[in-house]
C-alpha cells in the first residue's frame, strides 16, 4: 500500500495477515508489516512455490559492496522463514536478498497494476527481467545469474509455465515487438543459454531493415551529474548526406516524468531519422531504470533538473560535431511539453524550434484539475500545495510567455480535460503578441493523447514542414529524399520572415 503525498516509486508498505473465516465471512488476523516506508518502495510481493514471500525493493543493499547501498536498485528479496512473515523481537521481519545485480533494476515504476518482472521455474529457478544502461535482459538464477538472454531491448511481461518455458512479450531496437516462448528447464538441465523455442513473428511493416536507425546508449556531463540518452542517428538508405553536412538535432522529452526513454523500435521516431534528422531521446534526472537515487534527484527540482539535462544533450551533441547547432528542435506532450517550455525559456536552450503537444503550461491548474492518482505527484515534484505556490508559480511557464522568442508549433485537442485548450490558446496568444513565428492545431474528438490515426499522421507531417521552414531545411536537401517529400498547404505558419517563403 502507499498513501498521499508519496507515489508508488516513493515510498510504499508491504503487509501481510492470515486470512481466516467466521461466521460473518472472511477476516485478516494477525496483520504486521513486512518491509517499506516513506524511503523505501516495493514491487510485486509474490508467494514463491516454497512458501517464502517475494518481494522488489530499492533498500540499501546488506552486501555493501556492488553500488547497491549508494543507489537504491530495485533488487529481490524474500522473508527468511516460509509462510506468514515473523515479527523479530525488534518488531521487524527477517527479509533476506535473493538477486541482485550490480547497477540493474529488477523492477519499473507501478504506474498500472499487474505487471511482472520475475517468475520461478518449475524446479524453483528464478527468472527475472533486469534494466541495465536502459537495457532488458532476462536473467536466469540466484543468487547470481547463471544464464542471461540479452536478445532483447526492451520487455514488458515476463511468466513462466509448468513446462520450464517463459512467455515473453519484448521489443528489439530494429525489429517490431513480438512474444515469444523460451525455454528455460531445458536449458538448465544441459547447461546451456536459455534458447527461444516459440516465436511470433512480428508484424510485417513492409520495410526494409536497412531504414531502422539503431540507438547508441551516451552519457553526457551535466549540471547535476551524468545524463543518459538515446541518440539515433540518421537513415535513409536512398540518401547520401552532404559531404560534411550535419543533420539537425530533433531531441525527444517523455513524459511522466517518473518514466523513461527505452530502446525500441518507435516508428515515430524512425520517421524523423528516414528524414534525415538526428534524434536524441533523453533520459534525464528523474528517470527510471537508473536506480533510486537518480529517479529521486527530480524531487522539487521539476522544471529545473530535466530542462538543465536536455539542454546539456543538445550542447553536447553540438560541441562534438554530431549535429548542427543552428538547426535544433524539441518536441514533448504533456508533462513533457512543460519541460519543453523550461527549455525555451532558458539561457541554457539553444534551440530555434519547437513543438508542444498538449503541454502544461500551469502547473496550479495541474493540481487542481489531476486524477486521484497523481492528485499530490507535484508535491515531491515542485513542493507542496499551497505552501510552495510561489515556486509554482515561478516554474509555470503561462507565467512567462511574454519572453518566448522560440518558433513553436502547438498542438492540441479540443476534448482534453487534463490540459484543456485554454493552456494552449494562451501559449498562442503569447506568440502572436510577441510575433514570435508559430503555428495552431487543434483536433475536434482528441483528449489528452492523440488516438485517431489522421490525427497522428497530421501532426507529425505538420510538424516535419514547420521545421524545415523555420530551421531553413529546404526540401532537396541532404535531409530530403522520397521519404522526405512533405506538402503542407493548409498549414499557416505566422509571423514567418517573408523572405523565407510564407
Amino acid at each position: 500500500q502507499w498513501d498521499h503525498p508519496r507515489m508508488p516509486w516513493d515510498g510504499t508498505e508491504l503487509w501481510a495477515a492470515a486470512l481466516a473465516f467466521g461466521d460473518d465471512g472472511p477476516v485478516l488476523e494477525r496483520p504486521r508489516l513486512v518491509a517499506g516506508g516513506p524511503d523505501e518502495s516495493i514491487a510485486q510481493p509474490e508467494w514463491a512455490p516454497t512458501g517464502h514471500l517475494h518481494l522488489v525493493s530499492d533498500r540499501p543493499h546488506p552486501d555493501g559492496d556492488d553500488g547497491h547501498d549508494d543507489d537504491g536498485w530495485w533488487s529481490l528479496y524474500r522473508c527468511a522463514e516460509p509462510g506468514l512473515p515473523a515479527v523479530g523481537p525488534n518488531g521487524a521481519t527477517a527479509i533476506e536478498p535473493v538477486l541482485a545485480v550490480d547497477r540493474t533494476e529488477l523492477a519499473q515504476p507501478q504506474w498500472v497494476f499487474g505487471q511482472s518482472w520475475y517468475a520461478w521455474a518449475p524446479d524453483g529457478t528464478i527468472v527475472a527481467c533486469g534494466r541495465r544502461d536502459g537495457r532488458d535482459r532476462l536473467l536466469v538464477g540466484a543468487p547470481t545469474p547463471v544464464a542471461v538472454l540479452d536478445r532483447y531491448t526492451a520487455v514488458d511481461g515476463l511468466t513462466t509455465t509448468t513446462r520450464g518455458v517463459a512467455a515473453v512479450a519484448a521489443s528489439f531496437d530494429a525489429e517490431p515487438a513480438v512474444i515469444e516462448l523460451v525455454d528455460i528447464a531445458d536449458a538448465l538441465a544441459a547447461g546451456r543459454d536459455p534458447t527461444v523455442v516459440v516465436h511470433r513473428a512480428p508484424r510485417a511493416l513492409g520495410i526494409d531493415a536497412s531504414w531502422w536507425s539503431v540507438p547508441q546508449h551516451v552519457e553526457v556531463s551535466g549540471p547535476g551529474g551524468v545524463v543518459r540518452a538515446l541518440v539515433y542517428p540518421p537513415t535513409n538508405p536512398d540518401v547520401a548526406a552532404a559531404q560534411k553536412a550535419l543533420p539537425p538535432l530533433l531531441v525527444l522529452i517523455h513524459g511522466g516524468p517518473t518514466s523513461a526513454a527505452r530502446p525500441m523500435l518507435a516508428l515515430a521516431t524512425q520517421y524523423w531519422t528516414s528524414r534525415g534528422f538526428c534524434v536524441a531521446d533523453v533520459n534525464y534526472r528523474g528517470s527510471t531504470g537508473y536506480g533510486r537515487r537518480f529517479r529521486r534527484a527530480l524531487d522539487g527540482a521539476w522544471g529545473v533538473a530535466d530542462v538543465e539535462d536536455v539542454c546539456a544533450v543538445a550542447a553536447d551533441l553540438a560541441r562534438r560535431g554530431i549535429v548542427d547547432a543552428d538547426r535544433m528542435a524539441i518536441r514533448g506532450g504533456s508533462a513533457g511539453g512543460f519541460t519543453v517550455l523550461g527549455a525555451l525559456l532558458s539561457p541554457d536552450g539553444a534551440f530555434g524550434a519547437a513543438a508542444c503537444l498538449y503541454a502544461v503550461t500551469d502547473l496550479a491548474g495541474l493540481v487542481a484539475d489531476t486524477h486521484k492518482f497523481e492528485v499530490h505527484y507535484t508535491d515531491t515534484l515542485v513542493g507542496p500545495w499551497p505552501e510552495a505556490a510561489d515556486v509554482y508559480r515561478e516554474r509555470s511557464p503561462v507565467h512567462h510567455l511574454d519572453q518566448l522568442a522560440t518558433p513553436v508549433i502547438v498542438f492540441q485537442g479540443l476534448d482534453d480535460a487534463v490540459v484543456p485548450p485554454s493552456q494552449a490558446e494562451a501559449l498562442v496568444a503569447a506568440l502572436d503578441e510577441a510575433s514570435v513565428p508559430h503555428a495552431y492545431v487543434a483536433f475536434a474528438g482528441e483528449q489528452h493523447g492523440f488516438r485517431q490515426a489522421a490525427t497522428i499522421e497530421r501532426v507529425l507531417r505538420d510538424e516535419l514542414y514547420f521545421y524545415r521552414r523555420v530551421l531553413d531545411i529546404a526540401d532537396g536537401s541532404a535531409t530530403d529524399g522520397d521519404a522526405g517529400a512533405v506538402s503542407v498547404p493548409d498549414l499557416v505558419i505566422h509571423h514567418l520572415d517573408a523572405t523565407s517563403g510564407t
